[in-house]
């Protein structure tokens, strides 16, 4: 059976749960700290998965965690690779994984700012 992908993407995208800011990164010349932040987009709709949240690891001073983070909106979002993504609920994720781009969505994985607890 051939589902059309408009009605896959309007049931994809009803799963939406969150909206997201993204920010990118721009150059200025002549200044001394020539990056600054733009914002691309505001209020995406979209969903943001953990697949994986395991242990943190113990060093000498404090408790390194990772989690593994993936980002669902619409393709039509062009999205790149080391933008800054702020979600609706206060999350920050300082960087993102470059998109994989399919006809009726795109994963994006995020890294937290969160490195330390």
């Amino acid at each position: 059976m051939n589902i059309p992908y408009n009605l896959m993407k309007k049931h994809i995208e009803g799963l939406h749960s969150n909206t997201v800011q993204v920010i990118g990164y721009t150059t200025a010349e002549g200044v001394i700290n020539n990056t600054t932040e733009t914002v691309l987009y505001d209020s995406i709709p979209c969903h943001i998965s953990i697949e994986s949240s395991p242990n943190g690891t113990q060093t000498d001073s404090t408790d390194n965690v990772s989690q593994s983070i993936k980002l669902f909106c619409s393709p039509e979002y062009d999205i790149p690779a080391g933008s800054k993504i702020v979600t609706s609920d206060g999350a920050v994720f300082v960087s993102s994984g470059i998109p994989a781009k399919y006809k009726s969505h795109q994963e994006i994985n995020l890294v937290s700012e969160v490195e330390r607890a």
